[in-house]
């Protein structure tokens, strides 16, 4: 009787675990089919399965490129692979699994560093007159707002007030 008892407690225990491995397939077939093999922009990764009361958590193998909450921070023509790791927990079970991103250049960043080194190639580090501040980059449909740390040396209008002949830095 006690090895039927045992045999019976052992079966209950490999199905609850059976069960519990197709929650944690099914999430990561979730997972893997939400994710792209390369993107150009930003993902979305899941954090939550209300399915199976399942939490996921992200880290990446490079977060100045990739990061844990899938922002593509690739600012360059380069496509650079990153691993995603995630954590799956099941009521305090846990699974990992990784998946592997192509990121492409993000073309907003590309854009946001081409308009700056455009409008910063026209700015003197130094000057003793007013300067020209470009207010637009029409080849990026882009809009420039200046700002100074200081409006009584140099306004944001570009128009230099320093009336000695010490340089000031603003």
């Amino acid at each position: 009787k006690i090895i039927v008892i045992i045999c019976a407690l052992f079966a209950l225990f490999l199905s609850g675990c059976d069960s519990l491995n197709k929650e944690f397939d099914e999430i990561e077939q979730n997972i893997k089919s939400s994710i792209p093999e390369s993107t150009q922009g930003n993902i979305s990764l899941i954090t939550k399965d209300s399915t199976y009361n399942a939490t996921i958590l992200w880290s990446s193998s490079n977060e100045e490129i990739l990061t844990s909450e899938g922002v593509n921070k690739n600012a360059s023509f380069e496509i650079i692979n990153v691993t995603l790791t995630y954590v799956i927990t099941i009521s305090e079970k846990q699974r990992e699994g990784e998946i592997i991103v192509a990121v492409e250049g993000n073309r907003n960043l590309i854009k946001l560093n081409n308009v700056e080194m455009a409008i910063l190639n026209e700015v003197p580090e130094e000057t003793n007159i007013h300067i020209k501040l470009t207010k637009e980059v029409p080849v990026y449909n882009a809009k420039i707002k200046w700002s100074s740390s200081d409006e009584e040396i140099l306004t944001s209008e570009g128009v230099n007030k320093n009336k000695t002949s010490n340089p000031k830095y603003v």
